[in-house]
């Protein structure tokens, strides 16, 4: 049975370290050679922070010591970007899982490194098609926030993109109907589907001045990582 969780961890899709608690690299597999560019017997003994950028390396022997000490299974830094080092000193963007795993009574790290390259490229081209659209467009995450927002967008309601990232999206509706528009937003994630909002009635946005604009708006949902968003 050995032998066959060895040849799992070799053949991983995905980039696996073993680390200590020390911090240092016992096993690595091919995917993870291939992703940082070194050979295992360069990084075999060696601190994990070989991998990391300078900027986060004298920072991270404590991010080990914290895990090591509340060791469960977590995403590490959840909402931040990561970087690790290639052996080239090429900045890699990786995603990292942690799994603690115990052998002969210590704690190891079982760290699954993702190189998210491609998606983030993917996501670069999603944004310049949104920003390039001729209507305003916006994407708002389930809890009511907006996450995106396009050029369009500025110039009909006023506001930078840096004035509506991360703000509700009540921000733009009038004041006499945020209320039922909460109510919407909650019944609309209910059923999520294509479709116009307020079909037949006359609708308004507010511009940051206070006035208001009639609009026409039409919602279209899409799943991400198990979170329904909203493309307005």
């Amino acid at each position: 049975m050995t032998h066959v969780f060895e040849e799992i961890f070799e053949c991983s899709p995905v980039a696996l370290l073993v680390v200590d608690s020390e911090g240092r690299i016992l096993h690595l597999n091919r995917h993870a050679e291939s992703l940082f560019g070194y050979g295992r017997n360069e990084l075999e003994g060696e601190l994990i922070e070989a991998l990391v950028p300078d900027s986060q390396r004298a920072r991270h022997p404590v991010l080990v010591q914290e895990f090591i000490a509340n060791p469960s299974p977590r995403q590490m830094g959840k909402g931040r970007e990561l970087f690790g080092i290639g052996k080239d000193g090429t900045r890699i963007p990786v995603e990292v899982g942690l799994n603690p795993i115990e052998r002969d009574g210590k704690v190891l790290v079982l760290a699954a490194v993702v190189d998210i390259t491609d998606r983030l490229r993917a996501e670069e081209r999603f944004r310049g098609a949104v920003d390039a659209a001729p209507n305003g467009m916006l994407m708002i995450r389930s809890s009511g926030e907006i996450v995106l927002s396009n050029r369009q967008v500025e110039e009909i309601f006023g506001y930078s993109r840096d004035e509506l990232l991360g703000q509700p999206v009540e921000i733009l509706v009038p004041d006499d109907i945020k209320l039922p528009h909460l109510e919407f937003v909650a019944g609309y994630l209910r059923d999520p589907k294509s479709r116009a909002m307020g079909a037949g009635r006359e609708l308004f946005g507010r511009h940051k001045s206070g006035k208001m604009i009639p609009v026409e708006i039409g919602l279209q949902p899409i799943e991400n990582d198990g979170e329904v968003f909203v493309i307005s």
